[in-house]
């Protein structure tokens, strides 16, 4: 139950360089990344997603084009600086999207965006803890449900002598 060991804080400096960067709170980019790899910077999914922060490799080509990283081959995705510069602005492209609703963007991250769009209601709002409950796949639902608890985790640790100090 060590809290350090089971929410690490890695790759501080460029989490904290990219979130800046795209405006976003170091918290929501660590979530993502617990969530996603749980820290392995070579982790790859069966389906093709690669490094910290889990992108397809079209995603990685296309965040790197609009956002302008230099991307010579989809390898590089597996490299913590040009992946967590990917993933966060391909997050924060997400919140812009969703109008800065995490819970939207979180399961935009993991069962894209086409269907969000689809799962977002017709009309009114609706709180996000019921809308959570209502997005059919079973995987996105507990995904959106980890990446908030993590961000909350993640949050409150920001707010704790030990990650305002140096290691």
């Amino acid at each position: 139950d060590d809290i350090e060991i089971r929410f690490p804080i890695l790759h501080r400096d460029t989490v904290e360089k990219q979130s800046r960067r795209r405006q976003l709170e170091t918290a929501l980019t660590y979530s993502i990344i617990r969530t996603e790899s749980a820290f392995n910077s070579n982790a790859r999914s069966g389906a093709g997603a690669m490094g910290l922060m889990q992108l397809m490799p079209a995603t990685g080509r296309e965040t790197a084009r609009r956002s302008g990283v230099n991307l010579k081959n989809t390898r590089q995705l597996l490299d913590p600086t040009i992946n967590i510069a990917l993933g966060t602005s391909y997050l924060a492209g997400l919140l812009k999207r969703y109008n800065g609703n995490f819970p939207m963007a979180a399961a935009g991250y993991n069962a894209g965006p086409h269907r969000v769009k689809r799962w977002r209601p017709k009309q009114g709002c609706t709180p996000s803890d019921i809308w959570i409950e209502m997005i059919p796949f079973r995987e996105t639902r507990r995904y959106v449900r980890r990446t908030l608890f993590y961000y909350a985790v993640y949050q409150q640790d920001r707010k704790s002598t030990r990650l305002n100090s140096s290691h």
